[in-house]
């Protein structure tokens, strides 16, 4: 081919009539999006800002392990509601109950101190026992000493009668499962013990 081929001199008037690229670009063409995000800052503001979020997050972290369960758990609180051997969820679930049962809430309060009563019992005395069992199923089924399964037995029956039947709770009815609550804890605390 020569350069006087009229095909390549045809071509070549044809890319340059219509403005066509001949080559690479040498230098990258910019694309403008309409959006300018770069801010520029120090690097020393970044590692500022990511030490504070990580610091934040191991805070967070903390709190939800340790101190929710350290806020609950104050063990001068434990002592102050006469429970010095019994565990400090028993005192949180009482002094929740007392709080409960002092605005004139005592169904709820009665019903707090049962369903603890009975994760005591699973807990304390390493028992299983199937979701599906009544209060009553469990005083029966529990291997408990006399007094333990009488002080059960009498926060199951102020419960039924309250929180399933007509009758309107007092706070008389709170003082017997409140106490029936502590003898249990005592009763629990005792079989640890042994």
């Amino acid at each position: 081919m020569t350069e006087d081929d009229p095909v390549r001199t045809a071509a070549a008037n044809a890319i340059r009539t219509l403005g066509l690229q001949q080559g690479l670009p040498h230098a990258p063409v910019a694309v403008d999006s309409g959006w300018n995000w770069h801010i520029p800052l120090p690097p020393e503001v970044l590692w500022a800002v990511a030490i504070i979020i990580v610091g934040l997050l191991a805070y967070y972290a903390w709190e939800a392990t340790q101190g929710a369960r350290w806020a609950q758990d104050d063990p001068w609180r434990t002592e102050a509601l006469g429970l010095a051997g019994a565990s400090r969820t028993a005192a949180h679930s009482l002094a929740t109950a007392d709080v409960l049962a002092g605005q004139g809430r005592f169904v709820e309060a009665m019903h707090l101190l049962l369903l603890h009563s009975l994760a005591e019992l699973r807990r304390g005395l390493k028992v299983e026992l199937a979701d599906s069992l009544t209060s009553r199923e469990i005083v029966r089924l529990a291997r408990l000493p006399d007094r333990g399964r009488n002080a059960l037995d009498r926060i199951v029956a102020r419960v039924e009668t309250s929180w399933f039947g007509d009758h309107p709770a007092s706070r008389a009815d709170y003082d017997s499962c409140r106490a029936g609550f502590e003898e249990l804890a005592g009763v629990l605390d005792g079989a640890r013990a042994a």
